[in-house]
Parts: C-alpha cells; sequence; structure tokens
C-alpha cells in the first residue's frame, strides 16, 4: 500500500470542453493533491488487575493507551461511617483515581470547623436541605442544586443550622486513598 492517496476533484464548468470555443475550453482543471495516509496497526494486550475485597478490572493495552472497562459502584455496597458530628458514604470506584466522590450527611446543629483546603479543587453540590458555608471569610447560605467550588489553599466551613439534614455530594481533585482531610 502507497504512503500516498491521489485525491482530484471535477468541475462541472470543465466537463464537455469539446464543444466550447478555444477561449472557454481555456479553462484549467483542478491539480491533483497527494494526501498522506497513515497506517496505524495496534496491538491488544488484556492486563486483569486485583483489587481490595477481590474486584477485578481489565485493562486493555490499545496502542501506547490503556483503557479500563466499567466498574459499578453501587451505593448500598459504599457503607456510611462517621467523621466527626457527619456521616459520609465514600462513592468513588475502586479503578477511578483521579478524582474521589463521597456523600456527606450533615445533621441539624453539626458544622465543620474551618480550614485550608489541601486538594486543588474541592466542589460541594448540594442536595438536599440549606447550609451555611463560609470560605476565606465570605459567609453564604447553599440551597439544593448550588455548586460550590473551592481553590487549594482557601479557608473553608460549614454549619447545618436548619430545621433538617443536609446531603452534599463532595468531589475532591486529586482524591484521596482514605476519606481523610475531608
Amino acid at each position: 500500500m502507497s504512503q500516498w492517496a491521489t485525491a482530484s476533484t471535477s468541475r462541472p464548468d470543465c466537463e464537455n470542453h469539446a464543444s466550447r470555443s478555444e477561449s472557454e475550453s481555456s479553462v484549467k482543471s483542478e491539480p491533483i493533491v497527494l494526501v498522506p495516509v497513515f497506517v496505524c496497526i495496534s496491538v491488544i494486550v488484556s492486563i486483569p488487575r486485583t483489587y481490595q475485597g477481590g474486584m477485578t478490572e481489565t485493562r486493555v493495552l490499545c496502542g501506547s493507551a490503556y483503557y479500563r472497562h466499567m466498574e459499578l459502584k453501587r451505593y448500598s455496597d459504599a457503607s456510611p461511617f462517621k467523621f466527626g458530628d457527619l456521616e459520609l458514604r465514600e462513592l468513588t470506584p475502586d479503578a477511578f483515581q483521579a478524582a474521589s466522590f463521597a456523600e456527606i450527611v450533615v445533621p441539624v446543629g453539626a458544622d465543620r470547623e474551618p480550614r485550608v483546603s489541601a486538594k486543588e479543587h474541592r466542589m460541594y453540590i448540594c442536595f438536599v436541605g440549606e447550609i451555611e458555608f463560609s470560605v476565606d471569610e465570605e459567609a453564604f447560605r447553599m440551597k439544593t442544586g448550588d455548586v460550590l467550588h473551592i481553590a487549594e489553599g482557601e479557608m473553608y466551613g460549614f454549619h447545618n443550622g436548619g430545621y433538617q439534614e443536609v446531603r452534599l455530594l463532595l468531589i475532591r481533585v486529586p482524591g484521596p486513598g482514605l476519606p481523610q482531610n475531608l
């Protein structure tokens, strides 16, 4: 197979030019263009990997990139645990390492004392209720559907002074191995 492929175009105004006059038939046709064609041959290799708890992931090496197969993390399998006054449920799939996802249940009266974020990105999404947040001494109320981004180095904290528990989704980049430094 040649490394070059030939491409040309035809123009309707150049067809049947023999019946035209000499001046009309001097229309130049489009030049032939050589277009490089690159052929890529990939080698596919399956690499199984077993995680804690016996869950297996298979990576497929195709060319120079890894492709991971789907992993389902069920909400019911993610056991909640206490973190101070808060209840957390780590929802990050085992194969995913770029970030982490956790549900936080904040009971009425519970709070998170102000601290400096050590994560590049920390995002809170409020799913149920309203909660008072402070970021770098600016106080505001987060409501259902609101999304808050906190950058590394910013001081943040929150307090549930409402009448119902609040549910937040926390996304941390990069994600911790264990749910420390919330």
